[in-house]
This record gives structure tokens, C-alpha cells and sequence, in this order.
């Protein structure tokens, strides 16, 4: 995603009152603004082990990292790291990557629509959006192509499977989108072995 996003000479992380460019989306989208995970303020490699605050925008959206919760209903937060991209064939230049780690994100704006790029390459996944209890804990692999949780519309779309050279699959890439005539309000995504890129909000 090369975009007025994070990359314009100013370098500035997030300017949400601009309309900008994103993987999947018209030009006049993202005019809500949106996340990569590009220098200055995610140098590759930059780890975090615990749960805290990821990044915050005092106009757009508030960002933390907190645990993820297992199937049988335990917690977990592991780390999430900004790695290379292109060793994955995923995302535009660097991603995000969580494992048994979950990111959270407010939105302090009106957002009817969010969407992402993601990279699951098995385990246990949550997703959920609004300010209701509903949360999809399973695995993205057979998670429903569409679903409503908390009044949010979940999609799962242009996703493809990622297989090894013996034709099993070993991962699965695509995009998520949301939407609510309402406003989204939040959402929540994590996973175990999950790479996430190119966020746009409207």
C-alpha cells in the first residue's frame, strides 16, 4: 500500500482527515484513515511482549495489544513484531504479526467500514467488531464467509488458500471487512500464527 498514509514527506504515522490509497479500496477511500506498518514509528523488527498500547491518533483511532482467548476460554498474550512482508509474499512492505496476541482498535471517529489484509497460517483466531459481547473464537479457516456480531456486518473476501509443494494447505490469505450503518465502534482481531496489513476505515 503505497499511500499518503504513513509516506509522505512529512513521515507522519496517520493523517485521517485525508483521503488515501489502500490495498483493495478505491482512491477516495480510507478517508477515515488507516494503519500500516511503516517507519518512522514501526521500525522493522520493533517486538512488543506485553499488553499495552500500540499506537494512538488523537483524531482518528486508539490501538492496544491484549491477550487472546483460547477456545476453551483461557487468556493468552505472547508478542507481536514487525516483520518483512516480502518473505511472506503478503502485505505491502512490512506487517504486523501476533502470536497468541490480539489488536484492539477504538475508533474515535464515526467508521461505518473497516477493512484488512491478513495472513493466517493456522490455530486459534478471535475477531469481533462493536461495543457487544458477540466475539468469533475459532479458526479462520472455517470461519464463516459472513456473519453479524454486536449488529456488525463480518465478511471474509477475496481469500485464497496458501498450500505447500505437497498440496496440503498451509495457510490461508485474504481480507476482512466490516461494516454497520450505525458505526463500528471497535474491533478486535488476534491470532496465533496471524500477519495482518493495510487497515482502512470510512
Amino acid at each position: 500500500m503505497r499511500t499518503y498514509l504513513f509516506n509522505r514527506s512529512s513521515t507522519l504515522l496517520l493523517i485521517a482527515s485525508l483521503s488515501v490509497l489502500c490495498t483493495g479500496c478505491p482512491p477516495t477511500s480510507c478517508n477515515k484513515g488507516g494503519v500500516d506498518m511503516e517507519p518512522p514509528t514501526f521500525p522493522l523488527g520493533r517486538g512488543f511482549t506485553s499488553p499495552g498500547l500500540f499506537y494512538d491518533d488523537s483524531n482518528g483511532l486508539t490501538a492496544t495489544l491484549g491477550d487472546l482467548t483460547s477456545t476453551s476460554g483461557a487468556t493468552y498474550f505472547n508478542n507481536a513484531v514487525i516483520v518483512d512482508g516480502a518473505t511472506l509474499s503478503f502485505g505491502t512492505n512490512q506487517v504486523l504479526r501476533v502470536n497468541n496476541t490480539a489488536l484492539n482498535i477504538i475508533f474515535k471517529q464515526s467508521t461505518l467500514t473497516a477493512q484488512f489484509d491478513y495472513f493466517d497460517q493456522g490455530g486459534t483466531i478471535n475477531l469481533s467488531a462493536g461495543s457487544g459481547t458477540g466475539n468469533y473464537i475459532g479458526n479462520m479457516y472455517t470461519m464463516p464467509v459472513s456473519q453479524i456480531l454486536n449488529g456488525v456486518t463480518i465478511e471474509k473476501i477475496n481469500f485464497r488458500d496458501i498450500k505447500n509443494p505437497q498440496g496440503v494447505k498451509t495457510g490461508e490469505m485474504g481480507t476482512i471487512l466490516l461494516k454497520s450503518l450505525s458505526g463500528i465502534g471497535g474491533m478486535k482481531i488476534g491470532g496465533q500464527e496471524l500477519f495482518v496489513d493495510n487497515f482502512c476505515f470510512n
